[in-house]
């Protein structure tokens, strides 16, 4: 076992020497995060409860990130990311919810609630930009629709939507399925039926629900990470940075050719529980800030779950002016566990 995890002799947030770390039992949930290292696991034929027992969670003293050590080793999270679980569930989740018309309430307030209470900070916002997946905030929720509308007309033609007449299991036993012990391999069988139901939804009602808000120009930014599903995330015969351009009609770029495809700062750019999947977040929200008006970060306030490798919390973003001199951050909102910022220099930028 001890190839599958490294430990680490500074935090991976800020550089700061682990010896000053916190430990902090109570803010790990072991068994948080199952269903994407249950297949690794299996294929290694690793006790997870076992593994997950060596694993414990520190406050780092300098940036106050939270973070697991030991954690996976990079040859592990390829096992966990790319080849035992590569779907990011919660993404795939909310696009078919989205396109069925079931939204789930997963944000602080509605939609141009959020876009009026940005916009109060940082000035009108005709340009926006999402980072990490492109189902997780305001680039699904703000999508036009004719784009959805020809997407899923072009996806029912190419067989991608099942017939309404496809028998399911009883909604309460797949429930029940997913939560037990039983193997990976039937939780996957399991998962898909349940979006299959839901895309049974879609092909009855004919949904789509317009967004009040319109924004002119909507980019999803790619980023390479060793902790993220990354590219390889695919439904519908689609990766979703595929469906990010087809459906929701996003320009796919990176953030490093943001500035040279159209030589200006985006107004907006939002970051939806997606940070903690991040290589290096401390310098991407810097880099995030030198081409944005704003950056709008949605993030888990512990406990934390062992899929993530850090916990960037509520106290990390009271303390992240004391690491990017100028910045200004605002506490927007809170839903359950999950907290809203949005981080922009002082009006002198």
């Amino acid at each position: 076992m001890s190839d599958l995890l490294v430990f680490l002799d500074n935090c991976p947030v800020c550089g700061f020497t682990s010896a000053s770390a916190t430990n902090c039992p109570g803010d790990l949930n072991r068994a948080g995060g199952w269903r994407y290292l249950q297949p690794m696991a299996d294929d290694l034929k690793l006790d997870l409860s076992e593994l997950t027992k060596t694993i414990d969670v520190y406050q780092c003293v300098n940036c106050q990130a939270h973070y697991l050590n030991p954690w996976f080793s990079v040859e592990t999270r390829n096992r966990i990311f790319l080849s035992g679980h590569p779907i990011h569930n919660m993404g795939w989740s909310n696009f078919v919810d989205r396109i069925a018309s079931q939204e789930k309430p997963t944000m602080p307030m509605q939609t141009h609630e959020l876009i009026d209470a940005v916009e109060s900070k940082i000035g009108n916002i005709s340009s926006y930009a999402e980072l990490g997946c492109p189902f997780m905030g305001l680039l699904l929720r703000t999508s036009p629709q004719n784009e959805i509308k020809n997407w899923l007309r072009l996806s029912r033609s190419f067989g991608a939507m099942p017939p309404a007449s496809f028998k399911l299991l009883p909604q309460a036993l797949v429930d029940y399925m997913s939560v037990s012990s039983w193997s990976s391999n039937l939780a996957k069988i399991i998962s898909r039926l349940r979006m299959r139901k839901r895309q049974i939804s879609i092909g009855r009602t004919n949904p789509i629900v317009p967004s009040r808000i319109s924004i002119q120009e909507r980019y999803f930014l790619s980023t390479p990470s060793t902790k993220s599903w990354g590219l390889n995330c695919s439904g519908f015969g689609e990766s979703c940075t595929s469906v990010a351009h087809t459906a929701l009609g996003a320009k796919v770029t990176t953030l490093s050719d943001l500035d040279s495809a159209e030589n200006r700062t985006i107004d907006l750019i939002g970051i939806f529980l997606m940070l903690d999947h991040q290589d290096s977040p401390l310098e991407l929200l810097a880099a995030c800030l030198s081409k944005s008006k704003g950056v709008l970060v949605l993030t888990h306030g512990g406990p934390f779950s062992v899929q993530h490798h850090i916990g960037l919390g509520e106290t990390f973003f009271t303390n992240l002016p004391k690491l990017i001199p100028g910045l200004r951050v605002d506490r927007i909102g809170s839903k359950e566990s999950d907290v809203m910022f949005l981080l922009y220099q002082h009006s002198d930028r």
